[in-house]
């Protein structure tokens, strides 16, 4: 079981300033997107949880031959997104 917060998320229609807020579907907030690039950057969150569902969707019904490369990086893109050890922590700027 993932222990994101439920999906669906969607951006909510209120921006902060220069950020763009995307929500769960009880209204929390999930991330905070700045510029540049936050109108897309908030998109691509907000679908983060159904790409996760095709994800797995594509692995559990994989009746026919898929090419071993596709399925490799549906496997890694969920990995990514339900294992906390697969992605790398940027380190914080130097003070």
């Amino acid at each position: 079981m993932n222990k994101h917060a439920s999906g669906p998320w969607r951006l909510s229609k209120y921006v902060d300033g220069r950020s763009r807020i995307v929500i769960d579907k009880d209204g929390f907030d999930v991330a905070k997107v700045n510029y540049p690039n936050r109108d897309e950057n908030a998109r691509l969150i907000a679908a983060a949880p159904c790409l996760l569902e095709a994800c797995e969707l594509v692995l559990a019904h994989a009746t026919v031959e898929f090419p071993e490369e596709l399925l490799a990086k549906v496997r890694a893109t969920i990995r990514s997104a339900t294992v906390k050890e697969s992605l790398p922590v940027a380190n914080p700027p130097a003070e």
